[in-house]
């Protein structure tokens, strides 16, 4: 079967990319919300957890560095598939409740997540490369509503089932897309090959890079605005409950 001539196909790489979005921020947004739990139940200090919202941009800046070096070297489906089975062990690790399997698990989540924000341009660009602009659209889009859905839902499902059940949701999620993956890749062609930035390595090297004054505005102005909004995402919710 080609996908690209199945509806079943193609509604399945729709759901995965809609997958996808929601667990490239929410694992790391969400467990703000539940820090007071899970310090009580870890029988530490609410701020001795800020490591578990720390650790994934840590393992952002240590991985994405080398997911093109990875997708070169195994192929598109097979870093696919690696990528979501780190997500989905890092996910269950942390439903068992210790501080090792915490640190641990969100970790794994932090360094799936720094592959994902690089594979899934690739994703987009292999399988739907005639609306790469609405496919994009709909996994930034998916991004942003988990990150508002999670948001919304965690507290009722907290008083509802208790805290943990959200760690159960954050496993459910990847293991879908682990299974629906599974499913399409047989019918699916190796179609990433070469990165294409690798077209472009004559004309600036690693070295070039750091002295090149456009490289330092966009590293200044991302940077500010990631630690902005990791530091709120971090800490509102703590302030808020204080309040």
């Amino acid at each position: 079967m080609n996908w690209k001539k199945g509806t079943l196909g193609a509604s399945g790489i729709l759901v995965l990319v809609i997958l996808i979005g929601l667990m490239l921020r929410t694992p790391i947004t969400t467990l703000p919300l539940m820090l007071g739990d899970l310090a009580n139940k870890l029988e530490v200090s609410k701020s001795s957890l800020g490591i578990l919202t720390t650790l994934p941009l840590i393992m952002f800046m240590l991985f994405s560095s080398v997911a093109s070096t990875i997708l070169k070297k195994w192929g598109f489906k097979k870093s696919l598939l690696g990528t979501l089975a780190i997500l989905l062990v890092g996910s269950l690790l942390r439903l068992i409740v210790t501080m090792p399997t915490m640190i641990i698990g969100t970790s794994l989540i932090g360094m799936g997540i720094a592959y994902l924000n690089v594979y899934m341009p690739s994703f987009v660009t292999a399988y739907f490369p005639s609306n790469i602009g609405l496919y994009t659209s709909v996994y930034t889009f998916s991004m942003m509503f988990g990150v508002a859905l999670f948001n919304v839902i965690t507290a009722p499902i907290m008083v509802w089932d208790g805290w943990w059940s959200m760690l159960i949701v954050f496993a459910i999620t990847p293991l879908l897309a682990l299974i629906i993956w599974l499913f399409l890749m047989p019918h699916l062609s190796e179609e990433i090959h070469e990165p294409q930035v690798e077209v472009k390595k004559e004309a600036m090297s690693n070295d070039q890079i750091w002295v090149n004054k456009k490289a330092w505005a966009f590293l200044i102005m991302f940077g500010s605005q990631s630690i902005l909004n990791y530091t709120f995402t971090a800490w509102m919710p703590s302030l808020m409950a204080y309040h």
